[in-house]
């Protein structure tokens, strides 16, 4: 019904009704359960980015914390054996080459960038 509606006020290009329309929906979202949710699981998670708390969210939606291997080791927990960790998406950075040879910074360290995805 809210997409007809939105449909409608664009073919009358009534930017008013528009504009009210979809601050009401947005103010019933921000008090929706749905929307409290999300933010009490980004709040388990904070470092991670939309996509992967999204993806995480897909995996466990009661997840606990998150934290890697090396930092629940850190913190005294133990990580059960043959425990699997969730999946998240993780930038692939790469040496850069020119010439065959590696680009190195001004340190004299080789120059990283990230490693296109196609």
């Amino acid at each position: 019904m809210a997409q007809e509606d939105i449909q409608s006020l664009l073919a009358q290009k009534d930017t008013t009704k528009l504009s009210s329309f979809l601050k009401e929906q947005i103010n019933d979202y921000k008090n929706s359960e749905m929307f409290k949710n999300y933010l009490d699981f980004v709040a388990k998670c904070p470092r991670y980015s939309s996509r992967n708390i999204r993806m995480l969210q897909k995996q466990k939606p009661n997840i606990g914390h998150v934290g890697t291997f090396t930092k629940w080791k850190e913190q005294g927990y133990h990580v059960k054996k043959g425990e699997h960790g969730y999946k998240i998406l993780m930038q692939n950075f790469r040496n850069k080459y020119e010439n065959g040879k590696p680009v190195l910074d001004e340190k004299g360290k080789k120059f990283k960038n990230l490693k296109d995805l196609v």
